[in-house]
C-alpha cells in the first residue's frame, strides 16, 4: 500500500508529464488528490515529524522541458490542514490556497461594506459555504447579493 508521499510523487510526475504547470499541479492535488486520500493514506513518520517541527516536508523536485527544477512540498496550514505548494518569491514562502481565497473574498465584502460573518446570499447560503465554493461561484453569489441589496 502506498503512503501519502509516494502517492503524491506519482500524481505530480503524471501531472507534469501531461504538461501541467506547477500552479496547475498544486491546484489539482489540493482540490482532487488530497481530499480523495484524506484519512486513507498513511503519512510516514519522518513526514509527520517534519510537518510538526518545520511545518513543511519536501515531496519531490521536478524539472521538465518547460519549467524547473521546482521543489514541491507538503505544507501544514494551522487553520486548514495539509496542502501541496512550491516556494514562492525571493523569500520562498508557502501560500495556503484556502487562506488566500478567504482573504480575497473577505476583502471584497469589506470593500462593499458587508461583514463576512453576517453575509447571507439570496439562496440562503452561509459565509462558510461560500468559502467552500470555487472562486467563480463565490463571486457570482456575492454579485447576486449586491444586486438584491441595490434593488431594495
Amino acid at each position: 500500500m502506498l503512503d501519502l508521499i509516494s502517492f503524491l510523487r506519482l500524481w505530480i510526475r503524471g501531472a507534469a508529464f501531461d504538461g501541467l504547470s506547477p500552479a496547475e499541479i498544486c491546484r489539482e492535488v489540493n482540490e482532487v488528490a488530497l481530499p480523495a486520500v484524506a484519512g486513507k493514506a498513511r503519512l510516514p513518520l519522518r513526514a509527520r515529524f517534519y510537518l510538526a517541527v518545520r511545518g513543511f516536508y519536501p515531496v519531490i523536485t521536478l524539472k521538465t522541458c518547460r519549467w524547473g527544477p521546482i521543489a514541491f512540498y507538503l505544507v501544514r496550514c494551522r487553520e486548514h490542514g495539509l496542502y501541496l505548494d512550491y516556494p514562492h518569491g525571493y523569500d520562498e514562502c508557502f501560500i495556503c490556497p484556502r487562506c488566500l481565497r478567504e482573504s480575497a473574498i473577505t476583502r471584497i465584502l469589506e470593500d462593499i461594506g458587508l461583514k463576512p460573518e453576517e453575509f447571507m446570499s439570496p439562496d440562503g447560503i452561509s459565509w462558510q459555504k461560500i468559502l467552500a465554493l470555487d472562486e467563480g461561484e463565490a463571486y457570482s453569489l456575492i454579485i447576486s447579493r449586491l444586486s438584491e441589496a441595490t434593488k431594495e
